[in-house]
């Protein structure tokens, strides 16, 4: 199956599932009369991205594939992810800590998206995005699906 169909599969599953994800379409490219492809175009998952659907300021921690930050910085990002590596989540203390840091609903629908189409693994392709105040929790972004649907 096609790249472009599989990451905007994707992305539609995410949505129906009841979660923010990022809308795209199909667009078929000619110049001059001349058949140039076709091409997936993807709304940019940014700060201006998560303004608009969350509302709130435009302060937010964007992270893309392998912990890069697009917007903000890693800081709570890397916490979290040390914190949930750390603990043993089956003490209830650690586990309400873990979902302070990490909307654990989103992140249940984030595994789903990834694994129900046969996904070889997360490998770097997540994104996450958090509002910048002390209280938010990190919230997971399907993205790509380039790497399931067993091919």
């Amino acid at each position: 199956m096609n790249p472009f169909i599989k990451d905007e599969l994707v992305r539609r599953l995410h949505v129906e599932m009841g979660q923010v994800g990022s809308h795209g379409t199909f667009n078929t490219l000619w110049v001059n009369g001349v058949y140039k492809g076709y091409y997936n175009t993807v709304e940019r998952i940014d700060k201006d991205f998560c303004q608009s659907w969350h509302g709130g300021s435009n302060n937010w921690d964007v992270i893309e594939q392998f912990s890069d930050p697009l917007d903000g910085d890693v800081a709570q990002w890397n916490a979290m992810r040390n914190f949930i590596n750390a603990q043993d989540l089956a003490v209830p203390a650690n586990y309400v800590e873990a979902g302070r840091r990490l909307d654990l609903t989103n992140f249940v629908d984030y595994l789903a998206g990834q694994h129900l189409p046969g996904h070889q693994g997360l490998a770097g392709e997540q994104l996450a995005r958090r509002a910048r105040t002390h209280a938010e929790r990190h919230l997971p972004v399907l993205h790509l699906g380039r790497r399931g649907f067993l091919r």
